[in-house]
């Protein structure tokens, strides 16, 4: 098996990337997967901390082993979440034609790269399928162990430098399709999801991702990515030390459960499961209204500290 590398993208969270770290040396075919980290730098108004914390992932990032090799790149200056993302992929993929991608707060589980790899390889062809996910959220029905979606999820992902060549980061020219055409619905998942309003916090610099434009480009072009029924990794950054989620949901980490025929499940056709879209859609819903809950408990308890100083 032909291994694509694996970029990482680490900023100021030691705690996590140690932890994120642990889980990808135990996949299989770790020794065989060259890892790319893109270290982001200190931000102008950084704090003693700031610098502590990036200075202690760095310490981390050069103290790696148990991989084919490791490439460090290091920002002097912080360029920025969605900058650093959307030109770390674009350099991998001058060198090779598809790359694995995780952020520092995603761990997974020891089938992480071989499903990727696999969904790779199966599609790596078929212009329609344009992402490779392995993040799913809970659901009470049945999915098929790995199916084909119009979902983007990215909390560990894949993609060919075929697809990667047709984002679009134009947030208003996407924006105007959307609104244009009546698609704004489906674009947030049949009102389950507000996508679209993260589409004009994008576009009017209340928020810097990458994510939102990378769902746009696929959805506009009715692109499919692969999944698995359960989570192959998962998020441990939602407990209030990422940039864009600050919820505590992230100190509930289930465990991974996964069947170990999910390799041998990977579909050769190129069909979208409609019910299983509608499976998925409740999922983000249920997941979305805890979520919120979570968040307005944090911005409570934030509340009631500072008033008690």
């Amino acid at each position: 098996m032909n291994y694509a590398p694996v970029a990482l993208f680490v900023y100021k969270r030691p705690d996590h990337l140690q932890q994120t770290l642990e889980h990808l040396k135990k996949n299989e075919g770790a020794k065989e997967t060259s890892l790319y980290i893109f270290s982001e730098g200190p931000k102008a108004d950084a704090s003693v901390s700031d610098h502590e914390a990036i200075k202690a992932v760095r310490q981390i990032i050069h103290d790696i082993s148990g991989f084919k090799e490791v490439i460090i790149q290091e920002a002097q200056s912080n360029i920025g979440c969605a900058d650093s993302i959307v030109a770390g992929i674009t350099h991998v993929l001058t060198k090779h034609d598809s790359i694995i991608i995780l952020e520092d707060d995603i761990i997974t589980h020891p089938l992480f790269l071989k499903f990727c790899n696999c969904g790779l390889e199966q599609f790596k062809d078929d212009e329609k399928v344009m992402q490779i996910g392995t993040f799913m959220f809970p659901t009470e029905s049945t999915l098929p162990l790995s199916f084909l979606s119009r979902k983007v999820f990215c909390w560990g992902w894949a993609t060919w430098k075929r697809a990667w060549k047709e984002l679009d980061r134009d947030t208003n020219a996407h924006y105007t399709k959307l609104k244009n055409h009546n698609l704004i619905y489906d674009f947030d998942l049949k009102g389950v999801y507000p996508y679209f309003k993260s589409l004009e916090a994008q576009s009017s610099g209340d928020i810097d991702a990458w994510d939102i434009c990378w769902y746009a480009t696929i959805f506009l072009k009715q692109g499919l990515s692969l999944y698995p029924s359960f989570p192959l990794s998962q998020n441990i950054g939602l407990d209030g030390s990422g940039t864009h989620f600050r919820s505590d949901t992230g100190t509930k980490i289930p465990p991974f459960q996964v069947d170990e025929n999910i390799l041998s499940s990977i579909p050769s056709a190129i069909q979208l499961d409609e019910k299983g879209e509608t499976v998925i859609n409740l999922a983000v819903a249920n997941w979305s209204k805890l979520s919120s809950i979570e968040t307005i408990k944090v911005k409570i308890n934030n509340l009631i500290n500072k008033l008690r100083k």
